[in-house]
Formats: structure tokens, C-alpha cells, sequence
């Protein structure tokens, strides 16, 4: 018998299998909860601390701290925090924990949370004097300043049936102990 006769029957009885297996597998409703699904509640985030760690006349540097949690069942795959500061009223910084996926390839840098797991998430960012706003920046050096905080979480779950890519929001108001 010719070889690639075989090949072709191999190939066409192998997709005729697939495609019989996928048809007669069970089909999830992903949209909404039931007995076998109960609804997830989300990524919970929470802003620790906003602290400065050196200054000097020229610049100050700032750590930012959060916590994540995951409060599901499925274990969740956190890409990023995304989050902009605000200090009395004026943008300081914008910010990225973690990586932001691009390109053809999805990159497989994120944090693995499962169920009741906390993360701690941190960055250094530093804000230069430019003598432009001498009340800011004194401000800031007394440690005064009243913070506000938008955050941006990027998350999935690893479960198929959990559903994909997800965004969720937070605002936090800081004022430092």
C-alpha cells in the first residue's frame, strides 16, 4: 500500500476523532454562576503604604506598596498593576508592577495566586525639585502630602471555564501616619 495513503487515513481518523470528542464533550455556560460555578468575586487590592526612602534637596525617593489577594477558588495568574499617584491635587507618577504582555508571543511573567494567597507588590519611584512648585515639594519632603491613588489589576484565571483576560479597578485616598 502507498505510504502516503497511510498517512492520510492516519491524519483524517485522528481529526475525525477530535472533532467527535470536542462535539461530545460537555459545554460550560462561562457568563453566569451555578451550582458547579459559583460566582467569583474578583481580585482584591489593597494599598499599603506610600513612603519616601531618601531625599534630598534635588529629589525624593518614594516606595510604593500594595497587597493583593485572591478571595476565589481558581488559582489567578496577576499580570500587572498598573497605578498613577496624585499628591494635593497634582500627578506625581505612573507606574507598572509586573509586565505587560506584547508582541506574538503572550510573555509568562505574572504572580500565581490561589485561593486566600496574599502578594506583596512594590516599586521606587523618585520625584525630581524642579522649583516650580515650592508648596508641593515642601509638601512632600514633610511627608504631608495627601495621596491619591488609581490602580489597575490585570488578572486571569488559569481554569478554562473561569474566563479570560480581566481589569479591575481601585481608588485609593493616603494621607501617611
Amino acid at each position: 500500500m502507498n505510504k502516503k495513503l497511510l498517512v492520510a487515513a492516519a491524519v483524517i481518523s485522528l481529526a475525525a476523532a477530535l472533532v467527535s470528542v470536542a462535539a461530545l464533550a460537555p459545554q460550560f455556560d462561562t457568563a453566569a454562576p451555578g451550582p458547579d460555578r459559583p460566582e467569583l468575586r474578583g481580585l482584591d487590592l489593597a494599598l499599603e503604604s506610600i513612603s519616601p526612602k531618601s531625599a534630598t534637596e534635588r529629589a525624593i525617593t518614594f516606595r510604593i506598596a500594595f497587597q493583593a489577594v485572591n478571595p476565589d477558588p481558581p488559582t489567578a495568574l496577576l499580570q500587572y498593576v498598573k497605578y498613577t499617584l496624585v499628591a494635593d491635587g497634582k500627578r506625581i507618577h505612573a507606574g507598572l508592577i509586573g509586565e505587560r504582555p506584547s508582541g506574538f508571543v503572550a510573555s509568562s511573567n505574572f504572580f500565581t495566586m490561589l485561593q486566600g494567597a496574599e502578594v506583596d507588590l512594590a516599586d521606587e519611584f523618585s520625584v525630581r525639585n524642579t522649583g516650580a512648585d515650592p508648596e508641593l515639594w515642601e509638601s512632600l519632603r514633610s511627608g504631608k502630602a495627601e495621596w491619591s491613588v488609581s490602580a489597575e489589576a490585570s488578572y486571569s484565571y488559569s481554569s478554562v471555564v473561569a474566563g479570560g483576560e480581566r481589569l479591575a479597578t481601585f481608588d485609593y485616598e493616603y494621607v501617611a501616619p
